[in-house]
């Protein structure tokens, strides 16, 4: 097999970005609803590709004249595109988990509030209120953070070299001390998504096989050694599988768009129909799922991908319409250019 680099001409294929966020937002699911655990792995995979894809926008499409009206708009729009499924789909949570009769929260959940209500949209800072109803949105702190300083480790390579030199200084603070859910503390990752962007990174072929027979190594090893033992596997993981990253980011998939979005939505909506097949089954009374809850297992899946695709031409597709005709007057680009 040749050791040449992939060509960066995009091939069209099912399995471009659109598709590999899909899957990332599935293993989330199957995280949350059987005893498989690779939530975590997902979200790291997520982290380096918003590292890549966040600075390329910025670059290349919000901030071509760096100005602070530009930058501004920059914030505006990236946050424009996590909230308004962020706010739906936090309202429906409180509604299923507090209004409805059968959405009785777990042990520990805090009574139905005024100020519980407030702190559920306090995007970026859900993760230091503490409290969130619809406990996927944790990431989307870190995400939101990290566009904050996009434009700062963008101004110039001392800043991006201190970037990348910060991770380890993360590693070793929390090594004795833990740390809360932040963009610091999972900067290492969007540091890989950026290096790949900015070094123009196209991964051998042997390299990108490489990494995925390592990634389903260490999937093997989590399941049978490494769960219950050693805490950072699933960053470990995350690393082995970015020259797949860098190789599917330069691919072109069908329905690409659409696909991506989607997995948007199912990653948020998946914990409603999860949470109440987790009830059902009595997860948190010790029941772990099993062979036997296959029927209510596909169920809550064929539920969570419905509600998804719902939500992603109620919600996602008006939002987004919106969000590139604001765009194509603010950064002064067609509308039809896509932002992502």
């Amino acid at each position: 097999m040749s050791s040449a680099p992939l060509a960066p001409a995009a091939r069209s294929s099912i399995l471009g970005p659109g598709a590999l966020r899909l899957f990332l937002a599935f293993l989330v699911m199957v995280h949350h609803s059987t005893p498989l655990p690779f939530g975590k792995f997902a979200v790291f995979a997520f982290f380096i590709l918003s590292g890549y894809w966040i600075p390329k926008a910025y670059r290349e499409k919000y901030v071509r004249d760096v100005s602070p009206a530009n930058i501004l708009s920059f914030y505006a729009i990236r946050y424009w595109r996590l909230l308004p499924m962020f706010v739906v789909c936090t309202a429906l949570a409180l509604g299923v988990f507090y209004v409805h009769g059968h959405g009785t929260p777990p042990p520990g959940w805090p009574p139905l509030s005024l100020s519980f209500v407030i702190r559920q949209f306090m995007l970026p800072m859900l993760n230091l209120v503490g409290g969130t109803v619809l406990p996927p949105t944790w990431s989307l702190d870190v995400e939101m953070q990290f566009y904050l300083l996009v434009p700062v480790l963008m101004i110039s390579p001392i800043f991006r070299w201190a970037c990348a030199a910060f991770p380890f200084a993360v590693l070793a603070i929390s090594a004795w001390h833990p740390l809360r859910e932040t963009f610091f503390t999972y900067s290492l990752f969007f540091v890989i998504g950026m290096a790949i962007y900015l070094n123009n990174w196209h991964p051998p072929r042997w390299m990108v096989w490489a990494s995925l027979v390592l990634t389903l190594v260490m999937a093997g090893l989590k399941l049978a050694v490494f769960a219950d033992v050693y805490q950072n596997w699933d960053g470990l993981m995350a690393i082995a599988f970015a020259p797949i990253i860098a190789w599917n980011v330069r691919t072109r998939g069908r329905h690409d768009k659409l696909l991506g979005d989607l997995s948007y939505s199912l990653y948020l909506f998946q914990w409603m129909p999860v949470f109440w097949m987790r009830q059902t089954l009595g997860f948190y009374q010790g029941h772990v799922t099993d062979l036997h809850d296959l029927p209510q297992l596909f169920l809550t899946w064929i539920t969570a991908f419905a509600g998804a695709l719902a939500l992603l031409f109620a919600v996602d597709v008006p939002s987004e319409k919106l969000r590139y005709r604001v765009a194509s007057l603010f950064l002064h680009r067609p509308a039809a250019l896509p932002l992502d």
